[in-house]
């Protein structure tokens, strides 16, 4: 593998750790509110025609909020590299699908496609 030119870095990669820390808090904040609170608090099924079936929900969903989280947090610890680059690629468009983070994921979209920031991370 060619070493990779030094190129200056596009400020697209600023705004995109600003959405990942940002994201990162949402995510792990929503989870573990979700999950204190179905340990915590003892009316969390009060009301429901199934509890149980509630309960397994419930956990499937902060677990897999609280991994989002975690695919979030994994995106601050990759180098400059084409695989780097499609993986954040990944992440810009999982937050396509949030009404919450759509208004700033569509700027990041058109500028993380853009030829500098695919330079920068070695993707020709």
């Amino acid at each position: 593998m060619a070493p990779m030119k030094a190129t200056s870095r596009p400020s697209v990669v600023i705004w995109y750790k600003v959405y990942g820390a940002v994201s990162v808090l949402f995510y792990l904040l929503i989870g573990l509110a979700f999950i204190s609170g179905m340990i915590f608090d003892p009316t969390f099924t009060k009301g429901v025609e199934y509890p149980e079936a509630f309960r397994i929900f419930a956990w499937f969903f902060s677990t897999f909020i609280v991994m989002l989280g975690a695919l979030f947090a994994v995106s601050f610890f990759l180098g400059r590299s084409p695989s780097a680059w499609v993986y954040h690629l990944v992440l810009i468009c999982l937050g396509l699908s949030s009404g919450l983070f759509i208004v700033g994921c569509i700027p990041l979209l058109i500028f993380w496609l853009k030829p500098e920031t695919k330079a920068y991370f070695g993707r020709a």
